[in-house]
């Protein structure tokens, strides 16, 4: 750091004492921020070429807007090999009003804080990151700050964001009881939002990003929870979004888009082999890979594989199964069903059931087909 600062003299380097963590560093920044604009990064994030100048261009379009956003590349060693992920708003740079905006809004719409360019007294006037938060506060700030002022799309990747099971939000989405208090938080949050704002998250469904733990979440503890907190999730979201025409954007652009490409190599291997296949996940992406597969006429699924089996046996009709009961010799393929733990599901059939093809999305180079 010191010898960039020798370089570049007008970065400014801050030291805490201790380590107080992701969301006071990112508060702490945006006090100490001297410019209008900032631009949220982790350390091994990958700024991709000419986002700055793609910012600039957006927030001269509309120098009232209060966020900004692009395309995200997620990848594992070098962003030249990652998978991109766009919401495909607009062919080229555009404002959306809020009124616009909840038009595109589906279940996967997400906002990764590393592409999103926000004006500091937006930030401000929601809070700031909320320390409870914690994973998920930059999706509170960001998502609250674009369902109440709209944003900016911009149609070309901004950052690159590199998968890592052992990251700071990634590692703490496996911890149940620390997730559940986690969405707690935000539920009660919003549901003490104005009424106006309130709205706003019912009819753009965006908890739904939160997939089953959300779900279970309002089930399990409605009578604890703030009346009206189940609009938060609207009711058979799934079938609403996705049992029309497939979209090719977003998580589901993502999905749509490889199984299209690789459709003819998994039925010929569902005809030359005969033997069951599975998806390995039971989150937001399974739910919307089901029903692609399914539009697809792609080979039946026996199942869902989970890693740790909980108290759930079924998943939208799809029985579940531990990683440990499946037989090897019974099984000819297994689709891969994580962004943040593709590494770590490929990683555990490595060992488990090396010989089973697996399909991959977001690290392409962990597909055996």
């Amino acid at each position: 750091m010191e010898k960039l600062i020798e370089e570049f003299p007008s970065v400014r380097l801050i030291r805490n004492k201790k380590n107080k963590g992701v969301v006071h560093g990112m508060n702490l920044g945006t006090m100490e921020a001297e410019g209008d604009i900032i631009l949220y990064r982790a350390a091994d994030d990958h700024l991709m070429p000419d986002s700055l100048s793609a910012a600039q261009e957006a927030f001269a379009q509309k120098p009232d807007a209060a966020i900004a956003f692009g395309e995200t590349i997620f990848f594992q060693d070098e962003p030249s090999r990652g998978t991109k992920e766009t919401l495909a708003l607009s062919g080229k740079t555009k404002f959306f009003k809020r009124e616009e905006l909840l038009k595109h809004w589906i279940p996967d719409f997400n906002l990764p804080s590393s592409a999103c360019f926000v004006r500091k007294k937006a930030v401000l006037s929601v809070g700031g990151f909320k320390d409870e938060a914690k994973w998920h506060s930059d999706w509170l700030c960001f998502t609250t700050i674009a369902l109440r002022d709209g944003l900016t799309f911009i149609p070309q990747p901004i950052t690159g964001f590199r998968l890592n099971p052992e990251s700071y939000g990634n590692s703490n989405l496996m911890k149940q009881g620390s997730q559940r208090q986690v969405l707690r938080y935000l539920v009660n949050e919003v549901m003490n939002y104005e009424e106006e704002l309130r709205t706003l998250f019912f009819e753009s469904g965006a908890f739904a990003i939160f997939g089953d733990s959300i779900r279970c979440l309002l089930e399990e503890e409605k009578d604890s929870l703030p009346e009206g907190s189940e609009k938060l999730l609207p009711n058979e979201w799934e079938r609403k979004c996705f049992s029309g025409k497939i979209h090719h954007h977003g998580i589901s652009g993502v999905v749509a888009n490889r199984l299209e490409n690789l459709i003819g190599q998994i039925s010929s291997i569902e005809y030359t082999e005969g033997k069951a296949a599975y998806v390995y996940g039971a989150g937001l992406q399974t739910s919307i890979l089901l029903y692609i597969w399914e539009k697809l006429s792609l080979p039946n699924l026996s199942g869902i594989i989970v890693s740790q089996k909980g108290d759930h046996s079924d998943f939208q009709g799809y029985p579940v199964f531990s990683l440990e009961s499946i037989d090897e010799t019974e099984t000819y393929l297994i689709v891969l069903s994580s962004k943040s733990f593709e590494s770590e599901m490929a990683a555990n059939l490595d060992n488990a059931l090396p010989s089973v093809k697996r399909l991959s999305f977001w690290i392409k180079e962990l597909t055996k087909l």
